[in-house]
């Protein structure tokens, strides 16, 4: 019975490596595919040019003609609010025309809206908190259009929103944010615009152009930048002045970059994984051959020479390998194996796995590399085996008097204690190689919950620590009077903001400029900032001054004193870096007087602390 259990443990051994070797090396592989298939499903736009104020549609289109295309689709994308069940909830819509470039998927229902319909994204609409249904309501605000009532007919993902996050947070959002799709000309009429109002092109060039990636020094999108310099010209030749992006610099690209960890990791892993699976192996092994040395002893006396021994053995984790990677094959590629794998890991991200493949090479490399692993930590068993002689077992030398170190230092203890260390350090090398199995465990364990350790004080100290406020409000800068007001009787804490995307002169890296009333390393200020060199801005200084986060100034090579230039709507504004703080997002904090300049806008948003008893919806 013991023999069979010892036998049918190495074969699992075996299978388990394989299956997970299986799952997670074309898990690797399939994340980086996952997208590709995505973007062919959805024709993900090669370029997204858009206007820095709404413009009529074919004013906007008219810049499509600069450039060779498969397909350009103008589209309205715009903020605002929407409401469910109880809150008003941050929201961005998109208004849809064809829909041939950047197609919406289907998750359930129709994508086609028409008026007074509208498609939710599926990550805000299936959350558990969220739970939507199909003919559900859904109230929204957008532009100066009121409140406006919609029905939900459909749930759909988009290329264009993978990352499912307001765009000023580095959290997804999944229950908190609200992404929706309608047509076009019913958005622009809802928020107060003409019905052919558009701000966005969606635009699928010739074939699958480079674009130069986030993550290394070269620039592989040269001739795709050209394409890009003569779409922003033609935009500002028909004075709708804009900028444009590529594929490469939209956050569903960006996303896909979270792969590349993976695949840097589950290498060592793996081999982790394979030398615990050969180590268990070899002493599995060892106790088999012991157990069977009174047939060798046999098999010795009958003349048995240590070559027939030690190729007998030698075949045994080869016979019992064969079946386990088999098995360990089957499981990987079958429905609870690398597809059910994916398709867990994506759902965390709310990313659609298309189709789930399967890769020749890396199924054989895994189940040679099983066979070469079990076959090599069977070589020591072997060699012990053929080496035992028929004397050593069946002879008066199989008595073995107890290590006397051990006994002298176990004598003083009671004799179960006594007795269970000695048997414990009977077999050394055994004990050993369990410990180093064990260890080699750890490490992975030990090491996962350390980094996710790190990413949790990261994300404490800069979304819990450093934040004071209790809510947050984006408005228009038309509404922010009635803010004001209804803010002077019903908060104990109140500071407007002025928010705006820019990016750095020379680069298409975006960066955000934060405007706040009060820049305060104290522990009361609605946003502490963790000064970590440098001083505190100097209001209304030239050039302005402003204090960039470290992340940005290590990776660009800023320092305390350096000028950053910033291009916003297409003007380029200059600032002194006064000052090096740790923050999650690419940002400069200024004082709002010092950013009014370069946006035009006194505010765009608040912080406020509300009163006990006081209710945020009757802002």
């Amino acid at each position: 019975m013991r023999t069979k259990l010892r036998i049918l443990t190495v074969v699992l051994l075996i299978t388990i490596s394989v299956y997970a070797g299986v799952v997670f090396s074309e898990h690797s592989r399939n994340a980086d595919r996952i997208y590709d298939d995505f973007y062919a499903e959805t024709n993900f736009a090669d370029l997204m040019a858009t206007s820095y104020d709404v413009e009529h549609k074919d004013n906007l289109t008219s810049a499509c003609d600069s450039i060779e295309h498969q397909g350009c689709e103008s589209s309205l994308i715009l903020t605002g609010q929407s409401k469910t069940d109880v809150d008003w909830i941050s929201s961005k819509f998109y208004g849809i025309e064809r829909g041939e470039v950047n197609t919406l998927w289907s998750v359930k229902g129709s994508v086609t809206p028409s008026a007074g319909e509208i498609v939710i994204d599926a990550h805000f609409a299936l959350h558990d908190e969220i739970n939507m249904k199909i003919g559900d309501t859904i109230d929204i605000i957008v532009g100066e259009g009121g409140i406006q009532t919609f029905t939900v007919i459909g749930f759909a993902n988009s290329p264009l929103e993978l990352f499912y996050a307001n765009p000023d947070s580095i959290v997804p959002q999944d229950s908190t944010y609200v992404i929706a799709y309608m047509d076009a000309e019913v958005l622009a009429q809802v928020s107060g615009n003409d019905a052919l109002s558009r701000n966005t092109l969606n635009i699928d060039l010739l074939g699958t152009p480079d674009f130069d990636l986030s993550d290394t020094e070269e620039d592989e999108g040269v001739a795709l930048q050209q394409t890009k310099d003569t779409l922003e010209q033609a935009m500002n030749e028909s004075e709708a002045d804009g900028y444009v992006l590529d594929r490469g610099q939209l956050s569903a690209e960006l996303l896909r970059l979270d792969k590349d960890s993976l695949s840097k990791s589950i290498p060592f892993i793996l081999g982790i994984l394979l030398f615990i699976s050969g180590i268990v192996i070899a002493v599995s092994l060892d106790r088999l051959i012991r157990t069977q040395s009174r047939e060798i002893a046999v098999l010795r006396t009958i003349g048995a020479s240590t070559g027939d021994v030690m190729t007998g053995y030698l075949l045994v984790p080869i016979v019992l390998g064969v079946p386990g990677v088999l098995l360990g094959i089957l499981l990987g590629t079958s429905s609870i194996g690398s597809s059910a794998f994916t398709a867990f890991y994506f759902s965390f991200l709310g990313i659609p796995v298309v189709v789930t493949h399967h890769y020749a090479d890396i199924i054989a490399t895994i189940s040679l590399s099983a066979l070469l692993i079990t076959f090599l930590f069977g070589i020591r068993p072997a060699w012990k085996a053929a080496r035992l002689q028929p004397l050593d077992i069946l002879g008066q030398g199989m008595d073995k008097k107890p290590n006397r170190i051990l006994t002298r230092i176990t004598s003083a203890l009671p004799p179960g204690i006594g007795l269970g260390l000695r048997s414990t350090f009977r077999k050394p090398a055994r004990l050993l190689a369990t410990l180093l199995a064990l260890s080699l465990a750890m490490v992975i364990l030990g090491g996962n919950m350390m980094f996710v350790s790190g990413i949790t004080e990261s994300f404490t100290e800069a979304t819990d620590d450093q934040e004071n406020w209790e809510y947050q409000i984006a408005a228009f800068p038309s509404g922010l009077e009635n803010i004001t007001a209804w803010a002077e009787d019903n908060t104990t804490a109140f500071e407007l903001t002025l928010v705006a995307q820019a990016t750095v002169t020379g680069t298409t890296k975006v960066i955000d400029i934060k405007g706040s009333d009060v820049l305060s390393e104290q522990d009361d200020a609605m946003h502490r900032l963790n000064l970590l060199e440098g001083e505190l801005p100097a209001v209304g200084q030239s050039p302005a001054q402003g204090i960039l986060d470290e992340g940005s100034a290590a990776l660009e090579g800023y320092s305390v004193g350096d000028i950053i230039y910033v291009d916003f709507k297409g003007e380029q504004h200059s600032i002194e870096i006064v000052g090096i703080a740790r923050e999650l997002t690419r940002s400069i904090y200024m004082h709002r007087v010092d950013v009014q300049p370069i946006t035009g806008e006194e505010a765009n948003g608040a912080l406020l602390v509300t009163k006990e008893g006081v209710d945020i919806e009757d802002i």
